[in-house]
């Protein structure tokens, strides 16, 4: 009897069925093939992929395989053409697979095949994985740096095998250098050997042959053999006189062929050298010799000519200007990838010299570094890196369908619709031809304003006339503003055509008027978000006509007035507190009583004071608030216009000046104190003649201990103390605590002065809104929870008042600087802390251990405990980080500040009742008071102390840097676009850096945080 035929495998038997039976098969499928074949059925290409799944290796069809497979199939040919190439390759793509290792991969191979094999099973398993990788969407820095990971690997091994590892240095030039090389790039190298090499006797000479001979041989292998042919493909024309030249020349010979005859051409090829494999100390040495060659530290005029040069060289190998509705090279064409990539890199020749910061092999780590030192603006940074971005995962794409080296995307409606749905851009052909016409007109404005062409003229000026144009129609004054980088151009178009309306209006005006605005235009537009910063601009113009001084000084800035048109514009986009306090509110309002003319301009003010030395200090503000004019509107609309230019101050002043976080965070702290206390006094002046009781006001969290940032609420604690007996008094105070909260929280003037939190008060929301202070005496000596120690740490007595006595009159402002401080950094107002103010404080350091009290402090053991398990209910409930996906929060998250800030109160609560020095309000001073008691050493305190700086300034950096709406200020995303001007805000070179940074600071915080709080 013969054997039962083998049956048909499930890829086989899908592909056979008719579609409406399709659905059936999958159900009747084995559990670990359901997946895999529904994957098969609802990619972009699902009858192409069930052919090519049908066509592979039966050994891959008799099992089930991954389902980033089925996803590749739908690709094109290429990914199944590799699996039958090497079936083994599919080993890559399993979940469980090792994390990838070319090099030691390749060694290993070499010892179980032959050299050719080796490199080309390697070579196939990797592109297999990184194929699927680009398909999950990875970013092109993990694929483009993986991709020529492989290569310099291929490279090492290959130099071990011919025993050239000792002699020879690879460098890696164009892409390959800049670690961003695609799926099917050329490879470009050039070979430096050891100056020691063919100097002297005939066999020393017989040596330089015989190296040449078998670097012919790597090439040979590099390129591939048999069946693995084509591997790479090997371009070595730009060695030292090019095609004509020897193979490989030495460290000297090199450097004196580039002194002698080097071309302008060739320091742009060597911008992005960089030594890959063999001697990779010969590298470094030739790399240093080559610097003065490829960064002139003197720029004379000839430089903008080989600029303009290297700018139309790029245009003529456009071939033509690639209309979107043809076929496209999206690499060569008007406003492709070639385009990007040489805007950057003349950027890097004319100032790299001068700036060694911005040099860097790889066009968007340059592109980075261009943006920290401020030689391109954050849109242009954001619209070259997202168009670059786009484009090489497009050449991707189109490359990975049939396994060839094309940077075409097809003209055809069908096969561009196709292509639209594997890159998932809505779905046609339609969408894909708008997306890539937007990306290349951005980045063709841009490299235009670098060429130097007379016929380009200047892109922005053009797109901003025709804006501003009345006449032009609707539709292209919003395709201007999108070219300009604005996201939602209908809406910024009816904001200008207001002001363009407005007769008295700067953008209606002629000559220096309409320049200064047209200025702070493009300032709002290189802002990290041009929309909001164009909708506070168009609030601010409409307040003041053309002839306001404002707009001359910014028609003709000198280089200090460009930077302050630089930081209004970064202002009018960033938080909406530091934005709306920009606008302020309508300029010449009348003076105040006993006062004569009207108030000038206080943002022509605020331009003037930004380069002031320092922030104002308690006494300054209540001088400075004592010059106010009086808001017709009332008190509190003076306040709030004060807090405005406060903060707005405080912000120039920390972007111009990248001060200490905590002097910005002790300022706009000081700022909430004095608003504070005027009002207290004025409802305590509006109570008149009853109950009589003082009534203290205390800050905790952030406010408590000055640290708050520009977007910070207030966390507030009450307690009164009758003066007489009286039923009335806690009511009465109650009624006091809750006018002053609505008056904080009010938005009657469009906004609230500060959010009230009231949840650190004695038994948090249950508690009662106003303590007495007997009750509060009472509470605290019984023993209470540690995280109610640890928010008592920060406790700040910040005002007190009298109420129900005869005589109180509203502050006048006349007083306020009248107190002195007592102690230093305290505010000098009316309302200062008194006796009341000093009886809680007293109580605080009985419960906290620093004075005998009634109930000793829990053990030391079980505060370590709480504090550990309140950061990972904080950490788990509200951080809310996914780190696999590169979200992170730098305040709850782990290693933030709140764990810094946490770890600290727990060793102040342990160590502070023996050590005076640790019980400081502040992180730094508690730190460095930890230092002094032996708690911590000395090495740890400087790196703590630096940790939370660092962490302070983010958080800052973060509120100024507005996510999505709605969205956590103190989360952000790795590789988002505004990680990008949170770096250069930061002075760190790029994203990468900050990035470097920031796992650092986390690293040591958790590390000491588990050291001195052990689980």
């Amino acid at each position: 009897m013969g054997s039962e035929p083998n049956p048909v495998p499930w890829p086989a038997r899908l592909r056979k069925a008719e579609p409406g039976q399709r659905d059936a098969i999958v159900a009747q499928a084995p559990t670990g093939w359901r997946e895999p074949l529904r994957a098969l059925l609802e990619g972009p290409e699902p009858e192409e992929a069930l052919t090519r799944a049908a066509g592979l290796p039966e050994p891959i069809q008799a099992t089930p395989w991954p389902v980033r497979l089925s996803r590749l199939l739908h690709e094109g040919s290429y990914p199944a053409r590799l699996l039958a190439l090497y079936p083994e390759a599919l080993a890559g793509l399993h979940p469980e697979a090792p994390p990838a290792d070319p090099l030691a991969a390749l060694r290993q191979a070499v010892g179980e095949a032959s050299l050719d094999d080796a490199l080309g099973r390697v070579r196939s398993t990797e592109y297999l994985r990184l194929a699927a990788r680009e398909v999950e969407g990875a970013p092109l820095e993990e694929t483009g740096g993986a991709l020529s990971d492989l290569v310099a690997a291929c490279l090492q091994v290959l130099l071990e095998q011919l025993q050239l590892a000792e002699q020879v240095v690879v460098f890696g030039m164009g892409k390959l250098g800049g670690h961003e090389l695609n799926f099917l790039s050329d490879i470009d190298l050039v070979f430096v050997h050891d100056d020691a090499i063919g100097e002297g006797d005939v066999e020393r000479r017989r040596e330089l042959v015989d190296l040449h001979q078998r670097l012919r041989t790597l090439v040979r292998h590099l390129e591939g053999q048999g069946k693995w042919r084509p591997l790479f493909r090997v371009d070595l024309r730009l060695r030292p006189f090019g095609s004509r030249g020897p193979l490989s020349t030495s460290v000297t010979a090199t450097e004196a062929y580039y002194e002698r005859h080097g071309r302008a051409w060739e320091r742009q090829v060597w911008l992005r050298g960089r030594p890959l494999a063999g001697r990779l100390d010969l590298g470094a040495l030739l790399l240093r010799r080559l610097t003065p060659f490829v960064y002139r530290r003197s720029v004379g005029p000839e430089i903008f000519g080989e600029i303009a040069d290297m700018m139309r060289r790029a245009r003529r190998e456009a071939t033509r200007v690639g209309g979107d509705d043809g076929d496209v090279d999206i690499k060569l064409d008007t406003g492709g990838i070639r385009e990007v990539e040489f805007t950057v890199q003349a950027l890097q020749l004319l100032h790299g010299g001068r700036n060694p910061g911005v040099r860097d092999t790889g066009t968007l780590p340059a592109l980075d570094r261009l943006l920290a030192a401020g030689l391109v603006s954050d849109r242009e940074h954001h619209q070259l890196g997202v168009a670059y971005r786009w484009m090489r995962h497009v050449e991707h794409r189109v490359q990975l369908a049939e396994g060839q080296q094309t940077h075409r995307i097809p003209g055809e409606a069908a096969a561009r619709a196709r292509l639209a749905r594997r890159l998932r851009v809505g779905g046609s052909a339609a969408s894909l031809t708008s997306t890539m016409q937007r990306h290349r007109q951005q980045v063709r404005a841009i490299a235009k304003t670098i060429g130097g062409d007379e016929e380009l003229g200047d892109p922005r000026a053009h797109d901003l006339a025709v804006a501003l144009d009345d006449g032009a129609p609707r539709d292209d004054r919003c395709a201007a503003l999108q070219r300009l980088g604005v996201h939602d151009p209908a809406e910024t178009e009816a904001r200008l055509e207001h002001l363009r309306t407005r007769p008295d209006g700067a953008f209606a005006s002629t000559g220096t008027s309409r320049h200064g605005a047209e200025n702070l235009l493009r300032a709002c537009l290189d802002s990290a978000d041009p929309d909001a910063a164009i909708a506070r601009l168009v609030e601010l113009a409409a307040t003041r006509p053309a002839h306001y001084g404002i707009w001359r000084a910014f028609a003709e800035p000198s280089p200090v007035g460009r930077d302050l048109l630089r930081l209004t514009g970064e202002l009018l986009g960033a938080s909406e507190p530091l934005g709306r306090g920009l606008i302020g509110f309508p300029p010449g309002r009348p003076a105040g009583p006993g006062r004569s003319g009207s108030r000038p301009d206080f943002l022509l003010g605020l331009l003037e004071r930004a380069s002031e030395a320092e922030l104002p200090g308690p006494r300054t503000l209540a001088a400075d608030l004592r010059r106010q004019l009086v808001d017709p509107r009332g008190l509190d609309a003076t306040l709030l216009h004060f807090k405005h230019e406060q903060l707005v101050r405080a912000g120039l002043f920390d972007l111009g000046r990248r001060p200490d976080p905590l002097v910005v965070g002790r300022a706009i702290s000081d700022v909430a104190d004095l608003v504070l206390r005027v009002i207290l006094r004025d409802l305590a002046a509006e109570a008149g003649v009853g109950s009589r009781f003082d009534l203290a006001v205390l800050a905790l969290g952030k406010h408590g201990m000055q640290a708050m940032d520009y977007g910070s609420d207030l966390d507030l604690m009450f307690v009164f103390e009758p003066l007489e007996a009286s039923p009335e008094a806690q009511t009465a105070a109650a009624r006091l605590a809750q006018r002053l909260m609505t008056r904080l929280e009010s938005r009657a003037l469009g906004q609230r002065l500060y959010e009230v939190d009231m949840r650190l008060r004695p038994s948090g929301r249950q508690g009662l809104l106003v303590t007495s202070l007997t009750g509060f005496r009472r509470y605290h000596a019984r023993r209470i929870a540690v995280w109610e120690r640890l928010a008592l740490l920060r406790t700040r007595a910040i005002a007190e008042v009298r109420v129900g006595e005869p005589g109180l009159v509203p502050p006048s402002f006349d007083d306020l600087d009248d107190a002195e401080p007592d102690p230093p950094g305290a505010m000098v107002a009316a309302a200062v802390p008194g006796s009341l103010c000093e009886a809680i404080e007293d109580t605080v350091s009985e419960t906290l251990g620093w004075r005998p009290g009634p109930e000793p402090p829990p053990s030391a053991d079980e505060m370590r405990q709480q504090t550990r398990r309140l950061k990972q209910r904080i950490e788990a409930e509200l951080a809310r980080e996914n780190r696999a996906q590169g979200r992170f929060n730098a305040k709850t998250g782990e290693g933030g500040c709140l764990e810094l800030e946490l770890l600290v109160a727990a060793l102040q609560l342990v160590h502070g009742p023996e050590h005076p020095a640790a019980r400081a309000r502040g992180i730094v001073d508690a730190v460095e008071g930890l230092g002094e008691a032996g708690v911590l050493p000395r090495d740890e305190v400087a790196a703590l102390c630096a940790d939370y700086r660092f962490l302070r300034l983010l958080l800052n950096r973060l509120r100024m840097s507005p996510g999505g709406r709605g969205e956590d200020p103190d989360r952000f995303s790795e590789n988002s676009p505004r990680l990008v001007t949170l770096a250069r805000r930061m002075g760190f070179p790029s994203r990468a850096d900050l990035m470097r940074r920031f796992s650092d600071a986390r690293s040591r915080v958790r590390s000491a945080f588990d050291h001195h709080l052990p689980g």
